[in-house]
């Protein structure tokens, strides 16, 4: 088939499977050039472009000019979104230009509630998904296959199990791990992240026996009988990060690459990190990834009451200092680049109470 078609006398590639997603911010605050009422695009003439994608659906969530067929791109930004017709405004020799065949352009979406991190853990971890995991012998199955490689000691993460998909409609318990491995520790996750399951090595590491007591909003599940830690633990991932061995560097950052990776598929151009143990030491690290290149897309970050905590004992000044970091510095910093990471500050009772109101 003919890949090839003609539009405003140019001869241009065609696309069958293309597919875009376009950051908004981008679409609103990185282009050279305006969007026009009429469609038009109006800006720096004789400006060529990069890449155009027209003959495209393009919509613009901009009130001036909620739809669109063209799109030219000049260094990774929006040059110019118009109609077809101004295509010859920014074509030159070294223009690579797209068909898209009526296909759809969305601005990028932005998940205002994700854990990246957890994320970026579970895609280097062992996947215990419903697709192939039915049962708990399958989860054994896995595990044992796993630890065959692995030298003894080394910690076995695992993650994505529902037990509603399992044949024996449970949870699995520390015993059930144990016939898997004894001397490897292991951690499954659940896939809502709010529970755990660890086996008896990683119980006694972490320091969990029948003496423990429930941490603060967590609930080790017990044995009826035998008042026994049976493994599975609610609402305790803060906890465990604390005392569980940590991914090696390398490994983590192939996690962020792929999360990275796997949000831009999705058309997932910024996100909201909703972590609740999100503090200044998570928000450098978020900065490091987005200077390395691992993280390609928009970030704000939720303070945890840790991170709270953190920024009110570093600065004498208190909350005000607080609102100046929020609003002033970090805000500065975004401006420097198209892809920022940002501190979220929300308007609570304990915020106006530290002496600051009206955010």
């Amino acid at each position: 088939m003919d890949r090839n078609t003609e539009i405003g006398g140019k001869m241009i590639n065609r696309a069958p499977s293309f597919a875009l997603s376009s950051n908004r911010a981008n679409l609103a605050s990185q282009r050279s050039t305006q969007i026009q009422p009429d469609g038009q695009a109006s800006g720096i003439v004789g400006t060529t472009a990069d890449l155009i994608l027209c003959n495209a659906n393009v919509v613009t969530l901009d009130s001036n000019c909620p739809k669109a067929q063209l799109i030219a791109i000049q260094g990774g930004k929006v040059l110019a979104v118009a109609r077809d017709e101004a295509l010859e405004e920014f074509i030159g020799p070294r223009t690579t230009v797209i068909d898209c065949q009526g296909k759809t352009i969305l601005p990028g979406f932005n998940d205002a509630h994700c854990h990246f991190v957890a994320l970026a853990k579970s895609l280097v971890s062992l996947n215990l998904g419903p697709t192939k995991i039915h049962s708990i012998l399958d989860i054994q199955k896995e595990i044992r296959k796993l630890a065959q490689n692995l030298p003894s000691g080394s910690w076995i993460r695992a993650g994505g199990y529902n037990e509603f998909y399992l044949a024996e409609k449970r949870h699995p318990s520390r015993w059930d791990l144990d016939k898997a491995t004894s001397v490897h520790p292991i951690k499954l996750a659940h896939r809502s992240g709010h529970a755990h399951v660890l086996n008896s090595l990683a119980l006694k590491l972490v320091g969990i026996s029948k003496e423990t007591p429930d941490p603060p909003g967590g609930i080790i599940e017990r044995d009826l009988e035998t008042g026994e830690p049976n493994g599975l633990l609610y609402d305790m991932g803060d906890f465990l990060a604390k005392r569980a061995a940590s991914l090696s560097d390398s490994e983590l950052s192939r996690g962020i690459k792929l999360a990275s990776q796997e949000l831009l598929s999705l058309g997932i151009t910024s996100i909201q990190d909703a972590s609740s143990g999100n503090d200044i030491r998570i928000w450098q690290m978020f900065r490091r990834w987005k200077n390395e290149g691992s993280l390609k897309g928009r970030v704000s970050l939720m303070l945890g009451i840790e991170g709270f905590n953190q920024l009110i004992n570093c600065h004498s000044e208190g909350a005000e200092r607080l609102k100046n970091l929020a609003q002033d510095k970090l805000r500065e910093e975004s401006t420097r680049d198209s892809s920022p990471i940002g501190l979220r500050m929300t308007k609570t009772r304990w915020l106006n109470n530290l002496g600051y109101s009206g955010w």
